[in-house]
């Protein structure tokens, strides 16, 4: 099992860098594939319209949006990229890629760190910088993500938000929790000094069938000579979310957002130009996860609105852009992810205005990719808790118990949703029985309200298991009734009344007994009442006469042989 998923997660990862080459050049380091691929002669001629359009082949399918390290590897692509294309390690001069290069390694090694702090939020426990209030639950970090994985993209957003997806399975209990990060670190790499903050925030939200989180992640590295000039600030920040419900409305429909944004800027102050370079990247995706009658997710779908931009001075002796240049762009589109494979994307070409726009090919569809990924991840979560029995709650007339031997229960079961709307189910409910008597009928879809009718085991100790299942567009609703049958009990009503008329003394007795069990010991202390009884009306009984004492002596004994011969 382990070596399938192992070859299976391999498969995957091997798939990206065919994506990014294919889409928007390889991710090397920053630099480098600048300088391999010259991109010098950005033109200032303002472009409206740019055909970048995905191709069917560069969509993700659904069955394969499995490993969550696939968007942390775009995203730390999109970084280098997005770097690459501003011209920033060539404003730092000789030094820039060996900077950029030392960055990458230091974020690396603390986003380790922010993903377990990550995976604490969802388990609910304190964690560093704040507490948590998640109810206690089993951990489900890295239980299902090994965070070794991230070893060289551990500072990506997107490395997070597949972690978070796995909240979806707290969506029925109500919990929040805060998880902040912040470190400071030096480096000297390549004729340079680094002071680099990096700091994270981790929130996480649950309950009501809705599920929410958010990251922010920011670096500010303060680049000098080893004389302390100044030489620039490198600031980046990536922020993610997403909200989810968990529980499909009346019309099979699990509604949510997703956003992502990531931005770059190089303030290089030591040259008069003053040169500022930026870059940065975003997506705005309301999606919806569909489910079909039979529980199981039929597609997911979301409307993209993508946005990217990039400005600098560039730099005549490269790498990067060679020309100043200054572009915006924005794209809508829409995808259809099928759960059996097959996603398709529609919309328009991107609107780009500016000078260099022709960049904005490659970092729009990756931008796509990160969306693609998410909903891949969140409706395989989604889906296994609407199915859980989490979202839809069967309500019996009569509940597990105790119930007499042979007796009849007729069972009413109703369905509501258990949040949002709580509004009715009616859906078929199916019954199904184990153990004694019986249960009409047995195994059957019953339309709700469904009615069946128990007959319960004819001995004290029978049980018997009615399991019941209602499947929907809304989810699968599961119930369990346990029926026990009590021991026998001794049903006995008795009253009596003595009077003497002859005496001036009126002695006058009235009760009844009802459902008195007696076992051995019952029968002992009843023997011991009976002498009791008989000890204490002494007294009253010498100031009777003797036919009137004959006749409430045998009153009582008649009333103890009746619940002693009766629990025999």
């Amino acid at each position: 099992m382990h070596g399938r998923r192992r070859a299976r997660r391999l498969a995957v990862l091997a798939f990206v860098p065919a994506l990014i080459s294919g889409a928007c050049g390889a991710p090397t380091p920053s630099g480098s594939a600048a300088a391999a691929s010259p991109a010098g002669g950005a033109s200032l001629e303002p472009s409206t319209s740019s055909p970048v359009a995905p191709a069917a082949g560069d969509l993700i399918q659904y069955p394969d949006a499995a490993d969550p390290v696939t968007a942390s590897r775009l995203e730390l692509g999109l970084v280098r990229q997005i770097r690459d294309e501003a011209g920033m390690p060539a404003l730092l001069g000789d030094g820039g890629p060996a900077a950029f290069a030392t960055l990458d390694g230091i974020e690396a090694a603390y986003g380790r760190k922010v993903l377990l702090d990550a995976a604490n939020a969802i388990d609910g426990t304190a964690v560093l910088g704040g507490k948590a209030g998640m109810p206690a639950a089993p951990r489900l970090g890295p239980a299902v993500i090994d965070t070794s994985l991230f070893a060289e993209t551990g500072f990506m957003a997107n490395a997070l938000m597949s972690m978070l997806t796995t909240l979806v399975q707290r969506a029925g209990s109500n919990g929040s929790a805060t998880v902040p990060r912040e470190e400071h670190f030096q480096s000297d790499e390549g004729g340079l000094h680094q002071d680099v903050t990096l700091s994270t925030t981790i929130t996480v939200k649950t309950g009501d069938g809705r599920a929410s989180g958010e990251v922010r992640i920011s670096a500010t590295d303060r680049i000098t000579k080893p004389d302390g000039t100044f030489v620039a600030l490198y600031t980046s920040s990536a922020e993610g979310s997403f909200d989810v419900n968990a529980c499909p409305d009346a019309g099979g429909i699990g509604a949510g957002t997703y956003t992502f944004q990531t931005r770059h800027e190089l303030n290089d102050v030591s040259g008069s130009a003053n040169a500022r370079s930026s870059g940065g990247r975003s997506v705005q995706a309301p999606f919806r996860l569909v489910d079909g009658d039979d529980a199981k997710l039929l597609q997911v779908e979301a409307s993209l609105d993508l946005g990217a931009d990039a400005r600098g001075p560039g730099s005549p002796a490269g790498p990067g852009p060679t020309a100043p240049f200054d572009w915006t762009a924005t794209q809508q589109v829409d995808i259809v992810m099928p759960a059996a494979g097959g996603t398709t994307g529609s919309g328009r070409d991107a609107t780009v205005s500016g000078a260099g726009g022709e960049r904005a090919q490659g970092s729009m569809l990756t931008s796509e990719l990160f969306a693609m990924l998410f909903f891949g991840e969140i409706g395989k979560e989604a889906e296994r808790f609407w199915r859980s029995g989490a979202c839809i709650d069967l309500k019996p007339s009569r509940d597990t118990g105790t119930v007499d031997p042979g007796e009849q229960v007729d069972l009413t079961v109703t369905s509501t949703s258990k949040f949002g709307d709580h509004g009715e189910i009616k859906a078929p409910i199916v019954a199904t029985f184990t153990g004694k008597q019986s249960l009409d009928p047995n195994d059957q879809p019953v339309d709700a309200p469904a009615t069946f009718s128990f007959e319960a085991g004819p001995d004290e100790g029978d049980v018997g298991t009615i399991d019941l299942k209602q499947t929907s567009k809304r989810g699968i609703g599961l119930r369990q009734v346990v029926y026990t049958v009590s021991g026998k009990p001794l049903l006995l009503s008795l009253t009596s009344k003595s009077t003497s008329d002859t005496s001036p003394l009126v002695i006058t007795y009235q009760g009844s007994v009802t459902d008195l069990e007696l076992t051995r010991q019952g029968k002992a202390l009843a023997q011991e009442l009976h002498g009791l009884q008989m000890r204490s009306l002494e007294e009253v009984l010498g100031r009777m006469t003797a036919d009137d004492r004959q006749r409430v002596i045998k009153g009582l004994e008649a009333l103890v042989d009746a619940a002693t011969e009766a629990a025999k």
